[in-house]
């Protein structure tokens, strides 16, 4: 499951990626600095539908949930988001865009948990689909946060058993943002398309991405 995330460009890429005509960044340049290895709690860059780009907490828990004391998401599946209690209202109204330049995958080699960088095969972000009560007005929860859409039944790259995000192309991801879109047309941009994985690629890194508070530009390099 993706646990860890890296984003680690400027955000001019990211609007450049989605082809945002009038980008809105909403954020302290002076706060940013590259993530490479963005743990649920952080607050990676998001896209919202008024083409704004701001920073929300990885992490999502509705108000009636943390009543009960239920665990905060950091994923919606796609094949049961639109009927859930924590999603279905983000899904109809509160859709984002979450632009990577990668994600870790694990498999087990040997024993132990091997991590895996998964990016772009070119120079580029991927477009994630996302789900935050920041862009659904109707949603008054104790604090922000946001998930990430991860493909229902399709695994992991690296991990068959695994779930991997919902990497839409600039033109779905916009469709994705548009909150007026029919409930049929959102579910058909949650299949993956045939083919989806075939402009990523993986390798083998450090095991030091384990650690939650590592976060230097080594951890994507390969390792034999």
């Amino acid at each position: 499951m993706c646990g860890r995330i890296a984003q680690y460009r400027d955000a001019r890429a990211y609007a450049h990626a989605l082809t945002l005509t009038s980008p809105v960044y909403l954020f302290d340049p002076a706060d940013r600095r590259p993530g490479f290895n963005l743990a649920p709690g952080a607050h990676p860059l998001a896209v919202l539908p008024d083409q704004s780009i701001r920073a929300i907490r990885w992490g999502y828990r509705p108000a009636w949930a943390a009543e009960q004391h239920l665990p905060q998401a950091i994923h919606a599946r796609s094949d049961s988001a639109a009927s859930s209690g924590y999603f279905r209202d983000m899904w109809r109204s509160g859709r984002i865009i979450i632009p990577l330049d990668g994600w870790y995958e694990w498999r087990n080699e040997g024993g132990r948990s091997q991590p895996y960088f998964v990016h772009p095969r070119e120079d580029g972000p991927v477009l994630v689909a996302g789900l935050s009560n920041v862009a659904n007005p109707l949603d008054h929860l104790r604090g922000d946060g946001l998930v990430l859409v991860t493909i229902a039944n399709a695994g992991g790259l690296v991990d068959a058993h695994s779930q991997r995000p919902l990497v839409l192309g600039a033109h779905d991801a916009q469709r994705w943002l548009d909150a007026s879109l029919d409930a049929p047309d959102v579910a058909d941009l949650a299949r993956p398309a045939r083919g989806d994985a075939d402009g990523l690629v993986w390798h083998r890194v450090s095991p030091n991405v384990n650690r939650a508070t590592s976060d230097e530009a080594t951890l994507i390099e390969t390792i034999d």
